[in-house]
């Protein structure tokens, strides 16, 4: 009798297990799939364990394997958003650097056209070209137009 109690117990664990390796796969990107995995697991196997306590409490063998499955879909479909959030959080911060990073100066063409050119500062007040040239400083239109003005 007590081996069948042990088989009952570790199959809603085995169910979660299972669940949660197959939502790990649930990843939307290359750049973000380490992140929003790690997040849909933790999210799985942490609802397959209260759907589990949740599906014991409830009744009998049944509904704590329904419970634990529906608790690790629950927790890695909640872990998935929860990471993917923040993956597009960090992608979010990481533009707004960029961005305070750069500066475009407008370069006034002869046929009346407008050069935008793309400056990043790379620190202790040096700025690089767009062609890997390297200012001292924030370089304006004057300077710019022999190189990138038509």
């Amino acid at each position: 009798m007590k081996s069948h109690l042990l088989t009952r117990r570790a199959f809603p664990l085995l169910a979660v297990l299972l669940t949660s390796t197959l939502l790990s796969g649930c990843a939307n990107s290359p750049s973000r799939q380490s992140a929003i995995q790690q997040g849909t697991a933790v999210g799985a196997v942490s609802g397959g364990v209260l759907g589990g306590v949740i599906g014991n409490n409830v009744g009998d063998g049944e509904n704590q394997v329904l419970g634990a499955a529906l608790g690790a879909i629950a927790g890695g479909v909640a872990g998935n958003r929860i990471a993917t959030r923040r993956a597009d959080t960090q992608s979010q911060i990481q533009a707004a650097q960029n961005a305070a990073n750069t500066h475009v100066v407008n370069v006034s063409n002869s046929n009346g056209s407008i050069t935008p050119v793309t400056l990043v500062h790379i620190g202790n007040g040096q700025w690089r070209g767009p062609r890997g040239e390297i200012y001292n400083n924030l370089p304006g239109e004057p300077q710019l137009k022999p190189v990138y003005g038509i």
